[in-house]
């Protein structure tokens, strides 16, 4: 295990605040569009801010991961092969 940072670190460490700051009006847009959704539901679940808490994680995780996923494909792309398709 090395001690120096993964080399796409700085990417995903860039793309946190946007996320996060994405997820703070959305959250309560979302958490009142559940809220009327389940509103006519029999069985319903009451929503609480954990519930949100754990969207929001799930949200972060997918969007670093599809970021990191990009960013090592194009690392291991080769620039030649690039160049030549261009």
């Amino acid at each position: 295990m090395s001690i120096l940072p993964h080399p796409l670190a700085p990417a995903l460490g860039q793309e946190i605040p946007v996320i996060t700051e994405a997820d703070r009006p959305a959250a309560p847009v979302a958490r009142y569009a559940m809220g009327r959704w389940l509103g006519g539901v029999a069985y319903r679940v009451e929503l609480n801010l954990l519930i949100t808490a754990i969207a929001a994680a799930g949200a972060l995780a997918a969007a670093l991961a599809t970021v990191g996923l990009q960013g090592l494909r194009s690392a291991a792309a080769s620039p030649a092969i690039s160049l030549r398709n261009e």
